[in-house]
């Protein structure tokens, strides 16, 4: 609640306190102390401390990994978390990396249109945009946004984020007859 207010010090102070009454009651790799530090690595992720952020999801994926196997969807949320984190520090081929991965567990354990998968696309798509790759990323945003549509419907504020981000793309390029229509449509969402 403290972090949804953007209480990140009081949120970080609590989790704290959690993590060392957790270590107390449960050995370093248990599922709770991950969940704690997956919060507390959110929290500094946030807060754009990113060196902790990402050592803190690092560990978190090694306790999940090991307790729950390399091809858990926790891992590929954790893998997702820490992407945000590495691209955040310019770490894009680790990001990258960390991103595929994600998607690779994801679309061996849900269906295609699951809304998880749509934002692994998404952000992938992005960190392509970013380079330049548009070749890779204009497939990318258009299977997210055909998931974004289908699974929650055309006028979910997702489905803008999608129209908005494939619009972005089309306008980095210079195509304005494509982006504008796609703005035009996230904007009225």
């Amino acid at each position: 609640l403290a972090t949804a207010r953007g209480q990140y010090e009081e949120a970080e102070s609590l989790l704290v306190r959690v993590l060392m009454i957790q270590q107390l009651a449960y050995e370093d790799d248990a599922p709770e102390i991950a969940s704690t530090l997956d919060s507390l690595a959110t929290i500094y992720n946030g807060q754009g401390l990113i060196s902790k952020a990402i050592s803190l999801f690092k560990r978190v994926l090694k306790i999940r990994e090991k307790g729950m196997g390399k091809n858990h969807a926790s891992v590929a949320e954790t893998s997702l978390n820490l992407a945000s984190a590495l691209r955040a520090a310019g770490q894009i081929e680790e990001a990258e990396k960390a991103l595929t991965r994600a998607l690779a567990i994801l679309e061996k354990k849900l269906d295609n249109t699951h809304p998880m998968i749509a934002t692994v696309l998404n952000n992938l798509a992005g960190l392509y945009e970013n380079q330049g790759k548009f070749e890779k990323a204009e497939p990318l945003y258009h299977k997210a946004l055909k998931s974004r549509e289908t699974t929650l419907g055309f006028d979910h504020p997702e489905v803008a984020i999608s129209l908005n981000d494939l619009g972005g793309l089309y306008w980095a390029q210079g195509h304005f007859t494509k982006a504008e229509p796609l703005y035009r449509r996230a904007i009225s969402i």
